[in-house]
């Protein structure tokens, strides 16, 4: 009772993935930046931070991620992958009921071993903080959708 033919095949799909260590922060100086962005701006969403990045590099601060911007939606699938990453060491936090991301005692624990320029900071600490308040407002304006839609 052969099926040739008609039997269907399988395929295993492989991905590689680096595989990455605590001490890839100091190695990975885009990690280092994203983290102390996070820092500086505090608890957000994941889709705040695809904005944020993206702001900052409309500004000339650029963190070396590549964005796709479809109508207002921004989605970077490396800032994605540097987010799960630095989850995954526990350096940062996600809050599983808002899904904000913050960065972790470790983390910042982790950043204050890093010699990093100081200009280069505090020219990306006075970046965010002026892009700091349309962020709020546009995160606001989407969790108030969600909850709206919760409701129906």
């Amino acid at each position: 009772m052969s099926q040739s033919g008609t039997g269907k095949s399988k395929e295993l799909k492989i991905t590689t993935k680096q595989v990455i260590s605590p001490t890839i922060i100091k190695d990975d100086e885009r990690k280092a930046k994203l983290m102390h962005v996070i820092k500086t701006y505090g608890e957000m969403s994941e889709k705040g931070l695809n904005m944020l990045v993206k702001e900052l590099k409309d500004k000339g601060f650029d963190l070396g991620y590549q964005f796709i911007v479809i109508g207002d939606k921004v989605n970077s699938q490396q800032l994605r992958d540097d987010v799960m990453s630095l989850t995954y060491l526990g350096y940062l936090e996600v809050d599983p009921k808002s899904k904000k991301i913050k960065i972790s005692s470790q983390g910042e624990e982790a950043l204050s071993t890093l010699n990093l320029n100081q200009d280069m900071l505090n020219k990306m600490k006075e970046l965010v903080n002026g892009i700091k308040s349309n962020i709020s407002l546009k995160e606001s304006e989407d969790d108030l959708r969600g909850k709206i839609m919760k409701r129906r």
